[in-house]
């Protein structure tokens, strides 16, 4: 039976909660991910954040301006999630400079006090992952972060075919 052990990543790209909101979202660009662990500066892990968090600030936040966009955003001003239904858009140069300077991380971050171990199967971390309908979870060790796991983790997993996917026969 795999386990997460077997298809975490374990080089994590974190971000402090101090971060801005500006810098959050080059963070993110930049790595092109979608999300990432918040830990603070002697380690400890403290929250996960994502784009969905900057997209839900933008909502209940009338100094963020949230548009819809037909085309690629401009990374330079923008930030897109492109597995939204319409393409979102977080259009910088409408964003008040004060907000997306001095907002940070800590104020949009989902505090985590939880997480996956290595030892987890992969079938209950598609459940733990499903039934939270969240796209990554942070693995620990104990206290200790030691990896990431995502939902393209484990679809990766089986579409290289290091995880055996049951028949249709096998499921009834």
């Amino acid at each position: 039976m795999r386990t997460v052990s077997d298809i975490m990543q374990r080089n994590v790209a974190s971000v402090r909660p101090d971060a801005t909101l500006r810098e959050l979202t080059r963070f993110l660009s930049d790595r092109d991910i979608s999300g990432a662990p918040v830990v603070t500066e002697d380690g400890a892990l403290v929250g996960v954040v994502s784009a969905t968090d900057i997209i839900r600030k933008a909502a209940d936040d009338s100094t963020l301006d949230l548009v819809e966009h037909s085309g690629l955003p401009d990374v330079e001003h923008s930030y897109h999630l492109p597995d939204e239904p319409d393409l979102m858009v977080l259009d910088w140069s409408r964003v008040d400079a004060s907000t997306r300077d001095v907002m940070t991380v800590a104020d949009i971050m989902t505090d985590v006090s939880f997480g996956v171990s290595p030892s987890t199967s992969v079938k209950e971390l598609a459940e733990f992952l499903s039934r939270g309908r969240i796209h990554r979870a942070v693995v620990l060790d104990g206290q200790r972060l030691v990896g990431i796991v995502t939902t393209m983790d484990v679809l990766r997993a089986i579409a290289g075919g290091h995880l055996a996917v049951p028949s249709r026969q096998d499921t009834k």
